[in-house]
């Protein structure tokens, strides 16, 4: 994918899960979540990755003035899609999975303004057994 996006047209921005290199580190608190292991505690931890992708996605489209989504007769332009990759999937379906009980917790103009935006969300080479958190 990578050698094809600008000859294509697209724009990918990489964005590694903490603990992975050059990205932020769990803090204590995410980590106590994991060692734990009940149920609660894990879908607390993925509650806490779904609003970091949220928060992500609606900073890049305000600083980096991301046109809106749209069709037209040359095909979609603009907008974002969001894919996951191997393990970073498992954030993806906690997003969607959580979808309903993040919304509430996130300001409206967050959710407003990535409804402008958001395209689609794929799975690119899922590995949910391998997640580093699970």
């Amino acid at each position: 994918m990578i050698p094809f996006a600008a000859q294509n047209g697209l724009r990918l921005v990489i964005v590694n899960a903490r603990e992975y290199p050059y990205s932020s580190p769990l803090t204590p608190y995410d980590i106590g979540l994991i060692q734990r292991g009940n149920t609660a505690m894990r879908t607390e931890f993925f509650r806490l990755r779904s609003l970091d992708i949220l928060y992500f996605l609606d900073w890049f489209v305000r600083i980096h003035s991301i046109p809106f989504a749209k069709s037209s007769a040359q095909g979609q332009q603009g907008g974002l899609a969001v894919i996951g990759w191997s393990s970073g999937f498992t954030s993806i379906v906690s997003l969607l999975a959580l979808a309903g009980t993040i919304v509430e917790q996130v300001p409206e103009d967050v959710i407003h303004n990535l409804e402008s935006y958001l395209r689609s969300i794929c799975a690119y080479g899922p590995s949910i057994r391998t997640s580093p958190y699970l």
